[in-house]
């Protein structure tokens, strides 16, 4: 006879009728990109098992048992002042986030965003992703990441032509850019397309 009660899986709840996993365990070793990848996942995971609804005690329990044995011993290695700030979710996320990506160097940060620039076979699509994930990072402030990564994308385009294309509007929107630079490299494609036959 086939048992109907809950799944004894770890990292995983259920909602409603649904099996939601929970993300897979934390690679500690990943650096900054991991936790944050990682911490998106988490987060989807908690909204989505309205997790902010358990006590709180379950909700760092969730977290725990999701979060892999190496982070585990992170956990345990966090300067908790008491044992109650142990029980609070969202101070736990905190501290883990200081442990895992620390004070940021904005102008390191920065550095690294201005000096991408496309490689050789990405897409337009692939670097306008790359340059939204860098831009994270990058503490802009007023400045809108949108404008950021448009200026990004016309001095780090590969192909001179569409920078030129780019650099003849006054009032270019990141839309547009991606607009041309999408429309160069589909022409570039048909051309080759066209020469082949």
């Amino acid at each position: 006879m086939e048992q109907s009660g809950p799944s004894t899986q770890q990292g995983a709840s259920f909602h409603g009728q649904r099996f939601i996993p929970a993300p897979p365990p934390l690679n500690v070793h990943g650096g900054v990109e991991e936790w944050q990848r990682w911490r998106q996942m988490w987060d989807s995971f908690a909204i989505i098992t309205a997790l902010d609804k358990k006590p709180k005690e379950e909700q760092v329990a969730e977290f725990i048992t999701s979060i892999g044995i190496d982070a585990l011993d992170v956990f345990n290695a966090l300067p908790f002042a008491d044992a109650s700030e142990r029980t609070d979710l969202k101070g736990v996320l905190q501290k883990m986030d200081d442990y895992f990506i620390g004070e940021r160097n904005v102008i390191y940060e920065r550095y690294k965003f201005y000096s991408r620039e496309q490689k050789e076979g990405e897409s337009a699509q692939e670097y306008v992703a790359a340059l939204r994930q860098l831009a994270r990072s990058c503490n802009f402030g007023n400045i809108t990441s949108q404008e950021i990564i448009r200026d990004c994308l016309v001095h780090g385009f590969r192909d001179p032509g569409i920078r030129r294309s780019l650099l003849q509007k006054n009032k270019l929107t990141l839309s547009e850019c991606i607009a041309v630079a999408r429309g160069a490299e589909s022409a570039r494609e048909q051309v080759a397309v066209m020469g082949d036959r």
